[in-house]
């Protein structure tokens, strides 16, 4: 087991930096806008959408952090809006695929890796804000290893919004805590809730 994997698995200690609320928010179809995120968080040109000449049903946006290399990851997939939140563990598989090491699977032409799943897991979020009330997601954590990098620890989430499916990761080469990455999905559904009830007036 390498060191990497022996700190995830035995200890979250590693707080993520909380970026939100200060740059404008990049747009996602169908989203829309996504968290706010700090200056220190930029666009990953190499991951853009338009790079991609194959047409997918996904939509993704990536960013890096210029301090510390991390990865902050989003994508949608509005084709999936009908499953029902209890299947939410039908999006295992996919939530290590499309984000194998931060940057999206759709912008590289080889891959050469592998991922050690540490936690799968449908769960209730658990928040003051009522708006969250019912709201389920899954929380994913896995390892990253490759020869050609250093490995890589991943904490994402994945919640189906009434847009469609939304994923959220964050990838660091340090272990990390899910914290960034809660926060970015809380914003997400905040942001969809409020407007899914402004429409209803």
């Amino acid at each position: 087991m390498t060191k990497l994997l022996q700190a995830a698995v035995l200890t979250y200690a590693v707080a993520a930096l909380l970026p939100f609320g200060i740059a404008s928010a990049q747009e996602l179809e169908p989203i829309g806008a996504l968290p706010r995120l700090g200056v220190e968080w930029e666009l990953n040109v190499e991951d853009q959408q338009s790079n991609v000449e194959a047409k997918s049903p996904f939509r993704w946006a990536v960013f890096r952090n210029k301090g510390t290399g991390d990865f902050l990851s989003f994508a949608t997939h509005p084709g999936w809006k009908n499953i029902n939140n209890i299947n939410l563990e039908y999006l295992s598989d996919t939530s290590k695929e499309i984000f194998p090491n931060g940057r999206a699977v759709w912008t590289q032409s080889t891959l050469n890796g592998t991922s050690h799943a540490i936690a799968f897991e449908v769960v209730d979020i658990r928040h003051k804000n009522a708006l969250f009330n019912g709201e389920k997601v899954l929380e994913y954590c896995f390892i990253s290893e490759s020869p050609d990098r250093d490995n890589l620890m991943a904490q994402g989430r994945a919640w189906i919004g009434p847009k469609g499916v939304v994923f959220a990761q964050h990838t660091s080469a340090k272990p990390i805590t899910s914290e960034l990455v809660d926060q970015a999905i809380r914003s997400i559904i905040q942001g969809q809730r409020k407007l899914a009830a402004s429409t209803t007036r």
